[in-house]
């Protein structure tokens, strides 16, 4: 009797006990970007009296929402800069940008005013195929972009226009034809309006080094050679460039607007 009762405990206490479930690492969420992050083309807003217009033509308006929260871009005439934050599904809030002072036509800095303010009234966003449509806090349409579709820079572009250096964008003389012919070898070329020039550039990302360019010795009208001498003057500070559509627009490192230029074909 008590052999079976000593066996019964033994029994008992060599049982293996259940294990334990195994530990399922826990999976890390999948961080998405949100649809809006890239670079837009403004096509049309609205102008403050009820009504959309379309942005002036040969003008550009961008903007660039990068995944960091910062917004960036060109309001037509100056360069500004934002912070953005997004909510699910699709709100959207943009702080006060700060912007350059250049001056241009008062149409562009008009345009430029009424962008500039509506951007801070964006509460909703929306995204149709290669279409952005911002509305403000009632639901209305105030801001229409388009994604941007960059095309190379290789190839000939026509000076539309330039920093004059005292603060203000000047369309080319009328008349005059400045060209800039970028060549898959590097190599950059075309008439500043008088005298044909040569320089060498390289890009990088959107960043681009243009050298010291080399021109003939011809004399022209006096107001044509002060362009062109303002023309080759700028060439070289070039640190950015940007394409759109059919328009070319070179920066200097300081992200100021020195030089626009159209695909010759289209001019």
């Amino acid at each position: 009797m008590l052999g079976m009762l000593m066996l019964a405990v033994c029994f008992a206490g060599c049982t293996s006990q259940p294990a334990a479930p195994a530990q399922v690492p826990a999976q890390t969420p999948v961080m998405t970007q949100p649809p809006i992050v890239g670079a837009w083309d403004l096509s049309s807003y609205t102008n403050g009296k009820g009504g959309i217009e379309t942005v002036i033509t040969g003008s550009v308006t961008t903007a660039v929402f990068g995944s960091d929260g910062k917004l960036s871009g060109s309001g037509g005439c100056n360069q500004y800069a934002a912070g953005y934050t997004t909510t699910a599904p699709n709100g959207i809030t943009i702080t006060q940008p700060i912007t350059t002072l250049m001056a241009c036509q008062e149409n562009l800095m008009q345009q430029e005013t009424q962008y500039l303010s509506l951007l801070q009234k964006a509460a909703k966003y929306e995204i149709s195929g290669d279409q952005l449509t911002m509305s403000d806090s009632s639901g209305a349409k105030i801001l229409i972009y388009q994604k941007r579709v960059n095309i190379p820079i290789t190839g000939s572009w026509n000076l539309f226009s330039y920093n004059n250096g005292k603060g203000g964008i000047e369309t080319v003389i009328t008349g005059s034809v400045t060209t800039a012919v970028f060549g898959s070898d590097g190599k950059l070329s075309g008439s500043c309006g008088c005298n044909q020039y040569s320089a060498t550039y390289t890009t990088s990302g959107q960043s681009i080094n243009i050298t010291q360019p080399a021109s003939t010795r011809m004399a022209c009208e006096s107001n044509l050679m002060q362009q062109e001498t303002q023309y080759l003057s700028l060439l070289p500070t070039a640190a950015k460039y940007e394409t759109s559509g059919d328009q070319l627009t070179l920066f200097n490192s300081a992200g100021t607007k020195i030089l626009i230029y159209k695909t010759a074909a289209l001019k």
